[in-house]
């Protein structure tokens, strides 16, 4: 019961994490298992149960920080000794990882990282047992694999280091100044930040009067802004069908118009993959309008990945304006 207490406690801790977590943090939530070693012992590794809160966010290119709350609990019930160690660290994790493939419902995410820890231990030796309370040093390094865009798979390599001094008759006994290492292996969930709205559509022009004279036959360029997409995803958002529906309208009016539909993305993965998702979300458009009636053979689609941003790729909100698709609709 008391050994329970201190591992609710040490996941409860969590909490604090989101105090600082800023507006478009990446949330994960682990659990995990796996055996713990002494440095300097073969025996058999004892169970580790844990699990960990926090968040990421991103820091430069493919590069994220995180801030992670962490709790385990570190079992030894080796009777034939006639010794009983167990002891519960919770540690504050600032974590870095590096985004190393990214595609839709899949990615690679090696990380590492430290902190400072706060470790519970109880030790029973001849016949008594005393607990103590000691800071530590925790630090780490896995491999998380994404699947589906919301939950992970990951393996992780830890290494614990406290000392602690408990207060027993015996000389020599009681005193546990060592290093522990542990190789983990846990399933997860992130949650991930919906995107802010686009910006509203821009008016539609005034209709000209049926008496006015036509003008000479040019060509000019109509730029339609606001078509945008969830992070990483082609599915447009509700906001972005709206406007494309005033672009079937207008394209109804001028059957003879060319419509040029251009994908773009924002500076988050590779170069490769952004032009492959940049394509996508080109002809995730046009199907819509040609769902809609438009002829097909009026559509061409081009791909141009994180090349041409319009806002800054630094902020959530300068991304979500840059996962977009325009169309170029040519009038003669």
């Amino acid at each position: 019961m008391q050994l329970s207490k201190r591992v609710i406690a040490g996941l409860a801790a969590a909490s604090a994490v989101a105090l600082a977590a800023p507006a478009n943090a990446e949330w994960n939530l682990d659990v995990y298992a796996g055996p713990t070693y002494e440095h300097d012992d073969s025996d058999p590794g004892e169970l580790t149960v844990g699990g960990r809160a926090g968040y990421f966010f991103s820091l430069i290119g493919p590069v994220d920080f995180g801030l992670f709350a962490d709790s385990s609990a570190v079992f030894d019930d080796d009777d034939d000794e006639g010794t009983d160690f167990r002891f519960v660290p919770t540690t504050a994790l600032a974590l870095l990882r590096y985004r190393l493939f990214e595609t839709e419902g899949l990615g690679i995410h090696p990380y590492f990282g430290a902190g400072p820890s706060v470790v519970w231990s109880e030790y029973e030796a001849a016949g008594s047992d005393d607990d103590e309370v000691d800071l530590g040093l925790d630090a780490r390094a896995g491999l998380r694999a994404i699947l589906l865009d919301h939950f992970a798979l990951f393996a992780e390599y830890r290494l614990n280091y406290f000392e602690a001094d408990f207060d027993f008759s015996q000389p020599g006994v009681g005193d546990v100044d060592d290093v522990f290492h542990a190789a983990l292996f846990g399933v997860g969930y992130r949650f991930i930040p919906a995107p802010p709205p686009p910006p509203p559509p821009a008016p539609a022009p005034e209709p000209v009067a049926a008496a006015a004279p036509l003008p000479p036959p040019t060509k000019k360029k109509i730029v339609l802004r606001g078509v945008t997409f969830e992070f990483d995803r082609a599915q447009l958002t509700p906001a972005a069908t709206g406007v494309l529906d005033a672009a079937v309208a207008a394209l109804g009016e001028a059957p003879d118009a060319e419509v040029i539909v251009e994908g773009h993305t924002d500076a988050v993965g590779s170069d490769t993959y952004n032009m492959g998702l940049s394509q996508r979300r080109a002809d995730s458009v046009r199907d819509y309008l040609v769902d809609k009636g438009v002829a097909a053979d009026r559509l061409e689609t081009r791909a141009f990945g994180e090349s041409m941003p319009v806002a800054d790729n630094d902020t959530a909100e300068g991304r979500a304006h840059n996962r977009r698709v325009e169309l170029d609709v040519i009038i003669d």
